[in-house]
């Protein structure tokens, strides 16, 4: 027996989850850009740059560890309509296949900021 499709309101809530997990890696990306920055601002100001530095690449290698975590995350995020990966098409082992900035599923094409398939008007 196939499995049944899934419902217009089970399609928005899944989407909903793959754009909240986009919007936590940027929220994070620039979180660590904001970091990096202030730091360098304050060892270079006060001139403490020698007594500050290996702080600073332990804070440094522990957001750059949680920044890749929530990427993968959203990376391996699945399509609510087609089942397949939403942001990777072909071969996994392809860096080419992936395509974190994309707007729609690379596979059945249903847009990220799409409520239903009614939305789209399908």
């Amino acid at each position: 027996m196939a499995p049944r499709p899934p419902s217009e309101r089970e399609i928005a809530v899944e989407l909903g989850e793959v754009r909240t997990r986009r919007r936590l890696c940027w929220f994070l990306a620039g979180f660590v850009v904001l970091l990096f920055v202030l730091f360098a601002v304050h060892a270079l100001w006060h001139g403490q740059w020698a007594k500050a530095w290996p702080g600073y690449v332990r804070g440094l290698g522990l957001s750059t560890v949680v920044v890749n975590l929530a990427w993968l995350r959203m990376l391996c995020s699945r399509c609510p309509r087609c089942a397949h990966w939403f942001f990777a098409g072909g071969r996994l082992s392809d860096p080419g296949t992936w395509r974190p900035f994309a707007a729609a599923c690379v596979h059945c094409g249903l847009p990220l900021d799409a409520e239903s398939d009614k939305a789209r008007g399908d």
